[in-house]
């Protein structure tokens, strides 16, 4: 059997041009498995007043119907493609960046259509729909993996078009995470009478060098890092029950009086950055200029707001090196990622803007 030419055939079945998909062979074939995807909930029949739905197993079958011949791979278990690009992958996946919404019972459903604002004339496409639909509605759009975007075209032709615009603070559920949102969370719960596991650990301020995978850049020792505040001083600490995730706590101490606060998981980086700021080890978000691009380098694991951001503009998880994290983001997004961090209690730095 001749081998199939995967860029061109991408570029047929996204009705797009060749120089608007990934460059990299394995990122087209990630690309055409979501575009697959896409088109197995747009071939369920109109239900008439209720919403599109199609059952994991018939999507599935569906999706390698159609590309066992052009992506053989997608049919070993041991890798499981499908499952990656879906919801599984650490990277971009279809739920994760809203093409696909999870129902009960196995169930999924094309996410209702709509763009967000990457840059003045570029917009992430966020839609359970097939590309041909934009591009024969006359858009132009590139291709960067399980993602897309809409490239050149200003917010008078997306509105001309009536595709809905969703801002970026709602579409990464963005707060402000800073000394303020510290003391609010404070005031706003009731504290506890201090009574710590013998097992919990303390947050330490980033000591520079010091950099643990397991830990995503956050340091857990058995003593911790007090900050001064209004409310007096302040730690944080982290405790694993025997089934689990790890639970976090507050601790406050006033004069004699040693309280603590139950902390919602979804917050401990957003925290430990805020602590770091106040404790003088504040964190540096930098974007260094490449040739074409920027390498974005950190040395903490994002918060899941941040990395969705990442995901959607088509940045590209690159390695760790010397402590760092880096992402490739394109230049087009560089302005809009540094927004996204700057909801963080971190200094953001662009290089040569």
């Amino acid at each position: 059997m001749k081998d199939i030419d995967i860029r061109r055939f991408g570029s047929e079945f996204f009705t797009i041009d060749e120089s608007n998909l990934p460059s990299d062979p394995d990122t087209v074939k990630e690309a055409i498995i979501s575009e697959a995807f896409r088109f197995a909930l747009d071939s369920v029949p109109d239900p008439q007043g209720s919403i599109r739905k199609m059952h994991i197993h018939s999507i599935r079958r569906w999706v390698i119907q159609k590309l066992r011949a052009i992506i053989p791979e997608i049919e070993k278990r041991d890798l499981d493609l499908l499952s990656d690009i879906l919801k599984e992958s650490k990277g971009p996946n279809l739920l994760f960046i809203g093409d696909i919404l999870e129902l009960s019972k196995g169930y999924y459903s094309p996410a209702p259509t709509r763009v967000v604002n990457m840059d003045e004339n570029n917009w992430i496409l966020v839609s359970g729909l097939p590309t041909y639909y934009f591009t024969e509605a006359g858009l132009n759009i590139n291709v960067k993996g399980v993602g897309r975007i809409i490239k050149n075209t200003d917010r008078s032709e997306i509105e001309e078009l009536a595709i809905p615009i969703q801002s970026k603070e709602s579409y990464v559920a963005l707060m402000e995470f800073d000394e303020s949102f510290l003391l609010n969370l404070l005031k706003a719960e009731a504290g506890q009478v201090w009574r710590p596991e013998r097992d919990w650990q303390g947050y330490n301020a980033r000591a520079e060098g010091l950099w643990s995978v397991r830990d995503r850049g956050f340091l857990w020792w058995g003593s911790p890092t007090n900050i001064r505040t209004d409310l007096g001083f302040v730690s944080f600490w982290r405790g694993k029950p025997e089934y689990g995730p790890y639970e976090y706590w507050l601790k406050t101490e006033t004069g004699e009086r040693e309280s603590m606060i139950s902390v919602p998981s979804r917050f401990y980086k957003q925290i430990c950055l805020i602590f770091d700021e106040i404790g003088g080890s504040g964190r540096v978000v930098k974007f260094e200029k490449l040739d074409r691009d920027y390498r974005l380098n950190i040395d903490f694991s994002p918060p899941k707001s941040q990395t969705r951001w990442l995901h959607a503009v088509g940045a590209k998880f690159e390695r760790f090196n010397e402590g760092k994290i880096n992402w490739i983001v394109p230049s087009k997004a560089v302005k809009s990622t540094a927004e996204v961090f700057e909801m963080l209690s971190v200094k953001t730095i662009i290089q040569n803007e």
